[in-house]
């Protein structure tokens, strides 16, 4: 018994020991990091059977355990992790808050100034210290723009080191937290026993640290080890492995670091996976408002520079000469290229060069674009948006340069070796912000005036009223190049006159020479106006296209056998053939609406404009021209003559005078202008003795009969020029030096009285591509004449060469002489061919009294169509109306202008060039008001676009805030549970160590009695 009793006592010391040493340990422990309060599980251990039934023996410590909930530690780690994300990035936010909405350092203040300069040198355009205050200004302002960009890029730098200072410690905490792993397994030696409980504690508190670097997720595994993964599952430590964590410069972006992990022998980019943590923080920040931000302050700046250069570029400086550039060109060489980057891991050689040009910045967005290559060539392009989403594909030919046209810019692939699998990042307004900057304007430079004046006729007898006229844009936004009507220096081209053909139609028409203006290219004629209100008179849309038709049977002159004979009253049909229209539209969703027009055999311009002007985004209108040249030899058969059913060789004394005999051009040019019936249809004629120009702004067929003796007879021509054409297929290589020098000589017989006035054209030069030599060679024929618009250079469909005269009326004549050297051209033929007149002149002779000749000028189709239209046409390769080769144009001219009131009849009114525009201040005005124009992707003015951009920060900011602070409440109370159940009380275990201390002198006290008992079983026995 005593034995028994002996051994309870003992097992009742040796658990109380235990006891005791665990409460002193978690006292000591109180303020350790990470300790987790421990305590003995005790047992009871086995009974053996008595008489009396089972005896106990006591009890035993099975286990010093750790005092842990698993799911609160995780919930600790998980709290932490969105706690450290949401403070990094709500105080990255904070910081671009502050930079953007600083008075000193942001954008409000500078524009408003900057207005406010140009505001006073409007009030006084001539003065230089007003002036010198706008370049002050303009300065000022492209320095705030790189200022900001520079700080938000040193913010990107930064966050690329901020990166890679986290992956270190990363993998810190992951090498420590596998090396406990490893110690762990090492010391728990069997399976069934709870391993090193301050390993457990280190481990876990190595774990939390960890969390608030990067979202992990743990499994715990049998042997005591714990697993690491984050990102999209990746593992960073399983066992005592470790995977290390790097930055390195980004592959698709040099400029922003990518983070990769060490997968065996290759390096995985895991950037796109990466959550929570200062990490997480770190990243979402950069994606979702750094790079953004950079990207709306970069279309910012070159919505600034591109519009208000446009506006310097159609105005006038103090030397009335068109404005140059204020800012940097914002498709210079540098930022052309500057807005591509190449994947590092694309194919070798990496000589593959893009381009990428702003094309209109009212389009642009801030999106960056990936641009994917697939195909074997390769053959296929992808452009995918920051959302994943494929806004463009298309095929490529291979070869190169080959152009991706987007909203707002396009994309050139120049030159290289492109691959299947090849990747660039697109980035057309990253830079935006950092390239801008001043030229090296002066102050006279800066264009205030605007290059048009209107005029009033001083014999107008309504009381119509023009504008003055305003620029809306000097360059073409297609092209970018300065539009036709600005590119003569010191001229308008062409000057216009608006004349009034009735109360509510009028005629815009080249003024060029005020004796005889002419109908424009394409002609702006019979036009709807609407008295009593103001009327735009010019196509004011930059989007709209026209279109003039000119196919092979549209304003030509009729063929000899076109030419119909019979009696009086005989008509010949006009050239048309049935042809059908097709107006194309592409649809927002890539479906392509088209409308299908028939135009009869035989239709009129005038109906065929009346039907094409009922299809939807289209409006037309038409006219026709002919020219003729009277030869009545004045003896035998009497000469008449009839234009659209009208006898012009009438005697009409009290209004013509006295009727001719040899009859006179002049003569039949009064006859139609003089008859009613011939006005209404739009006929008017202009003669200049030796041909009369008959023109129709309504369109009608001009229906020619001539009736007379075969003496007489009646030349006829349309448009065609003289030409002169080569012989040599220049689209082989030309060289111009070999066996030089080499020349030829231009003669338009423009000297006193029509004398032979010949011209010498040099070459010189080697030239392998065609269109540098045909500019070349139309630059030397300018250079010749002295002066652009006398002799057009262009190309045959064989490849050779063909000069055409700009006059195209009946007494053009051109020839070509030597020496021609080499004759490099093959221009000899031409110089055989002698003086050449227009080749579409028809000579058509009386038949004798009481029948005609007969012939019919079809007219011409001029058609406007608005922004992302298209014509086609199902005529033969040369056409009808139009043909397959029929192109649009933009009907832009850069200005416009108004007219209010109510013009008479005959009323007229001018626009030209201003010569004398000191004094002028709408081009400054055009500054201002661009200032409030929704011009940042054609949906916020300046300052809004700005606004916009720091409210969106502002609101981000104020969110990550609150969710900073929710966040860390969240975490709080998830340490303030572990702690509940994991930290040391010292309350709770000082009254343990009473309680235990207890038990420990309880479980002597039985020791001491088992001895005595013992002692007594002794004595009995002695």
């Amino acid at each position: 018994m005593s034995n028994g009793l002996l051994n309870i006592g003992r097992t009742g010391l040796q658990v109380s020991q235990n006891q005791l040493n665990t409460t002193g340990n978690n006292i000591t422990n109180a303020n350790t990091p990470g300790y987790s309060r421990q305590r003995v599980d005790v047992a009871t251990q086995d009974s053996f059977l008595t008489a009396a039934g089972y005896i106990g023996t006591g009890a035993r410590a099975i286990d010093i355990e750790r005092v842990v909930n698993q799911f609160v530690i995780e919930q600790v780690r998980v709290s932490g992790s969105a706690y450290s994300h949401l403070d990094e990035y709500s105080s990255k936010l904070s910081n671009l808050d502050n930079l953007l909405a600083n008075k000193s350092s942001a954008m409000s203040d500078v524009l408003n100034t900057f207005t406010a300069a140009v505001a006073t040198a409007s009030d006084d355009p001539s003065s230089l210290p007003a002036r010198e205050s706008v370049l002050a200004q303009s300065r000022i302002l492209a320095e705030r723009f790189n200022t900001l960009d520079k700080t938000m890029s040193d913010i990107a730098t930064g966050i690329n080191d901020e990166l890679a200072s986290i992956t270190q410690q990363i993998n810190i905490l992951s090498s420590a937290i596998g090396t406990l792993n490893k110690q762990i397994v090492e010391s728990s030696g069997n399976a069934s026993i709870q391993g090193p409980n301050s390993l457990f504690d280190q481990r876990d508190e190595l774990l939390k640290e960890l969390s608030t670097l990067v979202n992990v997720s743990v499994v715990n595994e049998n042997d005591g080890s714990a697993n690491v993964f984050f990102g999209n599952g990746q593992s960073l430590v399983v066992g005592a492995t470790t995977y290390e964590v790097r930055t390195i410069q980004g592959k698709a972006d040099p400029s922003r670091a990518d983070l990769v992990i060490q997968d065996g022998a290759t390096l995985k980019t895991i950037t796109q996976d990466v959550t929570g943590g200062k990490m997480g923080g770190l990243l979402e920040y950069r994606k979702n408002f750094l790079d953004p931000a950079i990207n709306e302050l970069g279309r910012m700046a070159i919505t600034i520079s591109d519009t208000m250069n446009r506006i310097q570029s159609g105005g006038l400086d103090l030397e009335g000469h068109y404005g140059s550039d204020l800012f940097r060109d914002i498709n210079d060489r540098e930022s052309v290229l500057s807005r591509v980057a190449y994947h590092v891991e694309n194919k070798a050689p990496n000589d593959r060069i893009i381009s990428v040009d702003i094309t209109d910045t009212s389009k642009l967005s801030a999106d960056n674009y990936e641009m994917r290559l697939t195909g074997g060539a390769p053959s296929v392009f992808e452009i995918i948006d920051g959302n994943g989403s494929v806004v463009k594909t298309g095929g490529l030919d291979g070869v190169f340069p080959q152009t991706i046209e987007m909203d707002g810019f396009k994309i050139t692939l120049e030159s290289g070796n492109f691959s299947n699998g090849d990747k660039f990042i697109i980035k057309p307004t990253h830079n935006g912000a950092g390239n801008i900057s001043l030229t090296g304007i002066q102050a006279d430079g800066l264009a205030f005036a605007q290059p048009i004046v209107t005029g009033t006729s001083s014999g107008n007898t309504g009381n119509g009223s023009i504008s003055k006229g305003n620029v809306v844009s000097a360059v073409d936004p297609k092209t970018g190049e300065l539009l036709p009507s600005f590119q003569k220096a010191g001229a308008l081209a062409p000057p216009l006159l608006i004349q009034f053909t009735s109360e509510t139609s009028y005629d815009v028409l080249d003024n060029t020479d005020p004796s005889n203006p002419i109908s424009l290219v394409p002609p702006l004629e019979n036009l709807s106006f609407t008295p009593g209100i103001s009327n735009e008179i010019l196509p004011g849309n930059t989007g709209q296209t026209f279109m003039i038709s000119d196919g092979f049977n549209a304003a030509r002159t009729p063929m000899v056998n076109e030419v119909v004979s019979g009696p009086i009253g005989t008509e010949a049909p006009n050239a048309i053939v049935d042809e059908v229209i097709t107006i194309s539209r592409t649809l927002d969703n890539g479906h392509i609406d088209t409308q299908k027009l028939v135009i009869p055999q035989g239709q009129s311009a005038q109906a065929a404009a009346a039907l094409m002007s009922e299809a939807d985004g289209v409006s037309a209108t038409a006219s026709s021209y002919a020219e003729f040249n009277v030869l009545d030899n004045g003896v035998g058969t009497d000469f008449e003559f009839y234009l659209n059913g009208k006898q012009l060789t009438l005697s009409q004394p009290n209004l013509l005078g006295t009727l001719p005999s040899p009859m006179t051009n002049d003569y039949l040019a009064d006859a139609i202008n003089a008859d009613g019936n011939l006005q209404a249809q739009g006929i008017r004629a202009v003669s200049d003795g030796k041909s009369v120009k008959v023109y129709s702004n309504q369109g009608v067929d001009l229906k020619f009969q001539v009736e007379g003796g075969t003496g007489d007879s009646v030349e006829f021509k349309g448009k065609a020029p003289a030409s002169a054409l080569g012989t040599v297929n220049v689209n082989n290589p030309v060289n111009f030096n070999a066996g030089g020098p080499n020349s030829f000589n231009l003669d338009l017989f423009d000297g006193p009285a029509g004398a032979s006035n010949p011209r010498t054209v040099e070459l010189e030069g080697s030239f392998s591509d065609t269109t540098l030599l045909l500019e070349h060679v139309q630059t030397q024929v300018d250079k010749a004449f002295g002066e652009a618009g006398k002799v057009t250079v262009a190309q045959n469909p064989d490849g050779t060469i063909r000069f055409d005269t700009v006059d195209n009326d009946m007494a053009t004549r051109l020839r070509v002489t030597g020496p021609l050297g080499a004759d490099p051209l093959g221009m000899a033929a031409a110089v055989a061919q002698g003086t050449q007149r227009p080749d579409d002149i028809l000579q058509v002779s009386g038949i004798g009294a009481g029948n005609v000749q007969a012939l019919s000028f079809a007219g011409q189709v001029s058609v406007t169509m608005e922004d992302g239209y298209s014509l086609g046409t199902d005529a033969a390769s040369r056409g009808n109306f139009f043909s397959q080769s029929s192109t649009a144009q933009s009907a832009f001219m850069g200005y416009g202008l108004s007219i209010s009131g109510n013009p008479d009849k005959g009323d007229q009114f001018t626009v030209d060039f201003n010569t004398d525009g000191t004094s002028d201040n709408r081009n400054a005005q055009a500054l201002i008001q661009l200032m409030d124009k929704q011009t940042v992707g054609g949906q916020a003015s300046f300052q809004q676009a700005y606004s916009q951009i720091v409210e969106k920060v502002a609101t981000e900011t104020f969110e990550a805030k609150s969710n900073r602070d929710a966040a860390k409440v969240v975490h709080e109370q998830a340490v303030s549970q572990r702690n509940s159940i994991s930290a040391v009380n010292l309350d709770e275990e000082a009254a343990n160590l009473i309680k235990f201390e207890q038990i420990y002198n309880a479980s002597s006290q039985i020791i001491n009695v088992s001895r005595q008992t013992f002692d007594t079983l002794l004595g009995i026995f002695r």
